[in-house]
């Protein structure tokens, strides 16, 4: 599984999310850190919530959020960071540390349940054939995209491009078809 900018938060990013500044979090002697002295957000999240409390005075709307951004997250760190650290560090300062709880919580939840999916799919060989076919078909429509190797098809009556022509032609075979519009259905 590759390393995620989650897992290597710089000073500056960690303190923002934990609501205080550089200088703080690098004083707080107990804070964890990586190594090479990167943040990981899980790992700042569950140290926070075992210093936070739940207050029951937040709001839902606010709670949406917070689960909002962990929703996304988790579905795409890396182009989420900025923006997850921004709102975070806003309902942090609203909310205190709970806000926290509820982020590590949410991620925690989600990406337990993904490493023991992990762990049962590498034991079958029959998911095992499936990721190997999808790998290649991916490769094959990323190779085919870059060199062009592109049928138009259009979306609603099924003719594809060759030149300036429309009609029903066979897709050659190390194309891929992307939807277009002929002009007699424009």
């Amino acid at each position: 599984m590759a390393t995620s900018s989650l897992q290597k938060l710089k000073q500056a990013d960690a303190a923002r999310l934990m609501g205080v500044s550089a200088r703080t979090l690098r004083d707080m002697g107990e804070v964890p850190r990586n190594e090479d002295g990167t943040y990981d957000a899980i790992e700042l999240m569950a140290w926070a919530r075992g210093r936070a409390t739940l207050p029951s005075d937040i709001p839902p709307g606010d709670l949406e959020r917070v689960l909002l951004v962990s929703d996304r997250v988790w579905l795409n760190c890396d182009s989420m960071l900025a923006a997850a650290v921004t709102t975070l560090t806003e309902l942090r300062q609203k909310h205190g540390n709970a806000i926290c709880e509820i982020f590590a919580n949410n991620l925690l939840q989600r990406w337990q349940g993904v490493v023991e999916l992990e762990e049962q799919l590498e034991q079958d060989p029959t998911f095992q054939r499936r990721e190997r076919e999808r790998e290649q078909e991916r490769r094959r429509v990323e190779d085919a995209e870059r060199d062009l190797r592109i049928t138009l098809v259009c979306g609603e009556c099924g003719k594809k491009r060759r030149g300036l022509t429309w009609g029903h032609f066979k897709t050659p075979k190390e194309h891929v078809e992307e939807e277009g519009c002929c002009p007699g259905c424009e």
